[in-house]
């Protein structure tokens, strides 16, 4: 999921470098997190990372049972935000 630093109209602030915490709940996981600067030396498994070019990235993974997963980005300074995605169970796929 792709979290953005926005202005108070909803614009993107190309400059925010913020750091960026990630807190998963629920059916599923966090995989890592990331933000698109090839000179970056943070750990892509952390919960947390600093913005670039306004932008940060969560990668999530869903559980094996239904429920909800909920992804909450926060910041010191920043409104928190948070995203609830309903995980559906994989269809057992059977092969010939």
């Amino acid at each position: 999921m792709r979290v953005s630093i926005v202005d108070e109209l909803g614009h993107v602030v190309p400059y925010a470098d913020s750091e960026i915490n990630f807190a998963v709940d629920g059916a599923g996981s966090s995989l890592g997190v990331g933000n698109g600067n090839p000179s970056s030396h943070e750990s892509d498994q952390a919960n947390s990372r600093r913005a670039f070019n306004g932008h940060a990235l969560a990668l999530l993974q869903a559980g094996k049972t239904a429920g909800s997963l909920k992804l909450k980005a926060s910041s010191p300074g920043l409104l928190s935000d948070a995203l609830l995605i309903q995980v559906c169970p994989e269809k057992e796929m059977r092969y010939v």
